[in-house]
């Protein structure tokens, strides 16, 4: 049986998945598709066909865009895919993990995790996740995270990141809260 619909057309074709995504970006000419992806007028014409088939895309005037189904499909497409794509990457993590205490705020924003890895040591080495922790820290554009364990090295490492303006959001439990206030009474905190 020949499976159909706007949810077949995009996840039985990478191609129309891509295609979808780029004129998310901007209409396109059928010229600027093909060299966006390499390919000839034969291999990508008939992906178009189908999209437009399936009312995601419409040609007006030389150009392919996305209609206003193509439109929502692609906005929520992308979500949904960022989340598969977090929760496949680190599969044995998710699995392994009680998620029950993690806020549903938190939870529903998995997707922003697609480009996560985790690092994992043995107990002989278990300094080297640490090590790892804070070359990525100090090489940070912006930083997001959470602690609910206290490491004097974590308010200096912080603060030199504050120095060079980098933006950073750090939800702490509230025994480390109050160790680093008591302890560093010249940061401010937002509560």
């Amino acid at each position: 049986m020949k499976a159909s619909g706007l949810l077949s057309i995009l996840t039985f074709s990478e191609k129309r998945k891509d295609i979808l995504f780029l004129l998310q970006e901007n209409p396109r000419t059928l010229s600027e598709i093909k060299d966006y992806f390499d390919v000839r007028s034969p291999e990508i014409l008939p992906r178009l066909k189908e999209m437009e088939g399936s009312n995601l895309i419409i040609r007006q005037e030389g150009m392919y865009r996305l209609t206003p189904i193509g439109k929502v499909s692609a906005m929520h497409y992308k979500p949904l895919l960022d989340t598969l794509t977090a929760i496949e990457a680190n599969e044995i993590f998710w699995k392994d993990h009680d998620l029950a205490s993690i806020p549903e705020i938190l939870l529903n924003r998995i997707q922003e995790l697609k480009d996560c890895r985790v690092v994992r040591d043995e107990q002989e080495h278990i300094y080297d996740t640490h090590k790892a922790f804070m070359e990525n820290v100090r090489a940070s554009t912006h930083f997001v995270g959470f602690s609910s364990i206290f490491l004097p090295s974590h308010p200096t490492m912080f603060l030199d990141l504050a120095r060079r303006n980098i933006p950073i959001s750090i939800i702490l439990t509230p025994n480390v809260f109050f160790k680093i206030k008591s302890e560093h009474s010249g940061l401010s905190f937002i509560i």
